[in-house]
């Protein structure tokens, strides 16, 4: 469901995002504004909103835009999505984990987005043994002007014990000046 506005602000620090959705459900942050402004130190942000990891045995990386790491006997699941208009949120790493989420959905349709802040949706790290990395969700941004010096990121996460890494998730931005 989309949410319509004529602006949305979002200021001194605040943060958009979404309440992590049960398992294999899809929570995505939709916003349709004349303006959309993001200030530095704000953000958007859908990260570890994604689905959680398959079944399979433990240890490889969450896939999205890029494939999910590998991790000894353990392969990810292939890479999905379309690149061009990106909706679907990351997977998490192996095994079924929740707390290794992928990255989830952001989309924002504007006449002019001010980002000085951040556009996020990353997959979250793991630090448990034998169980990978969520990936990179999606962003997909559609406006007329696009000014400012912020960032947009569906980074898959790092596995900091023993696992495999998150691929990365989908950005992709239009815009006309």
């Amino acid at each position: 469901l989309t949410q319509t506005w004529n602006t949305v602000a979002v200021t001194n620090g605040g943060r958009i995002t979404t309440e992590t959705p049960g398992l294999w459900q899809t929570n995505a942050i939709a916003i349709s504004a004349r303006q959309i402004w993001v200030s530095t130190n704000s953000s958007i942000d859908a990260s570890y909103k994604g689905w959680t990891g398959t079944n399979t045995a433990g240890g490889a990386g969450g896939s999205h835009g890029g494939l999910g790491g590998r991790y000894v006997s353990s392969s990810p699941a292939p890479t999905y999505g379309n690149e061009l208009a990106p909706v679907e949120p990351g997977l998490g790493g192996a095994p079924s984990n929740t707390s290794s989420r992928g990255g989830g959905a952001i989309h924002l349709v504007a006449e002019e987005l001010m980002l000085d802040g951040a556009l996020t949706a990353n997959g979250n790290a793991s630090s448990i043994n034998t169980c990978g990395a969520g990936a990179g969700g999606s962003i997909w941004v559609e406006t007329g002007l696009l000014r400012g010096l912020g960032s947009m990121a569906a980074n898959g996460g790092n596995q900091t014990y023993s696992g495999a890494g998150g691929g990365g998730g989908r950005v992709a931005a239009y815009y006309n000046d």
